[in-house]
């Protein structure tokens, strides 16, 4: 007769190595599950291998496109790609191409499977910054007043609008100044271009005295505090009445403005 106890401990171990045999096999079926899952990423049919980037003229081609690249050449957990295209980071992307002031919005579009778009919306020009006369280091301006980018150009273009202050450098993400000062400053000089005066630049000094310069060389002086649109229909009263011509305006040194309807002015002398 068989002992009951010898029976009891083959049972056990049999139990054992079943269990073990069930753990492996669990194991190697999760193994098995995240090598699937690892080769599914990689498939070369749904890497992204096209960048395409519209949009864009004064923001570099090749700036966003290595932005791009930053990401689709990278993994996450240095083996699965970020290129594959369920998995790349739109929204991460869209944040890194907006750290660039001069880039207002951008969105980032999956195309099929193997090919993103890249849409960029820029800041748009309206004058520039210089902290100089010498015009060496100058700064794009958007209709804020926002300085958004420096301009790499060696010779700023003649027919620019430019804007110098007195004792106060501006730097980039910073604003020239208040809001309502550079509308009224850019009104000033659209204007004036409209009536056939064009200003060379708009100054303003430590003392509050606004001053624009005409391309002839006059100075129209005005404060940063004035009505500056009162400012300029009291000036072209002056032309209207023929007080001063345009055409002589070559031969005013300057017609000062801050005084009402006052306007005070005075010839160059030789």
């Amino acid at each position: 007769m068989s002992n009951p106890r010898y029976i009891s401990d083959t049972l056990k171990q049999k139990k054992k190595k079943v269990k073990k045999i069930k753990m492996y096999f669990f194991i190697f079926l999760i193994v098995l599950f995240f090598l699937g899952i690892l080769y599914l990423f990689q498939i070369p049919q749904i890497q992204i291998t096209e960048t395409k980037i519209s949009g864009n003229s004064f923001v570099t081609t090749q700036e966003i496109q290595d932005k791009a690249n930053s990401i689709l050449h990278s993994k996450i957990a240095w083996i699965i790609p970020r290129s594959n295209i369920f998995i790349f980071p739109k929204k991460t992307l869209e944040k890194m191409i907006k750290e660039n002031p001069a880039i207002i919005d951008v969105r980032v579009r999956k195309d099929l499977f193997k090919k993103i778009t890249i849409d960029i919306v820029e800041q748009e020009k309206e004058a520039l910054y210089c902290t100089s006369f010498d015009r060496t280091n100058c700064f794009y301006l958007n209709n804020e007043g926002f300085i958004y980018s420096q301009v790499t150009e060696y010779i700023v273009p003649e027919q620019e609008s430019i804007i110098y202050l007195e004792g106060d450098q501006k730097a980039l993400k910073e604003y020239v100044f208040e809001k309502d000062l550079y509308v009224g400053v850019m009104s000033f000089i659209k204007s004036s271009a409209r009536y056939g005066i064009p200003l060379s630049h708009a100054y303003v000094k430590s003392d509050a005295i606004l001053e624009f310069q005409t391309r002839s060389g006059s100075r129209l002086l005005t404060s940063r505090y004035d009505d500056l649109q009162k400012d300029f229909s009291n000036f072209i009263a002056l032309i209207d009445q023929k007080v001063i011509t345009i055409d002589q305006l070559g031969q005013i040194e300057y017609v000062d403005l801050r005084f009402g309807n006052k306007v005070f002015y005075k010839n160059k002398t030789n």
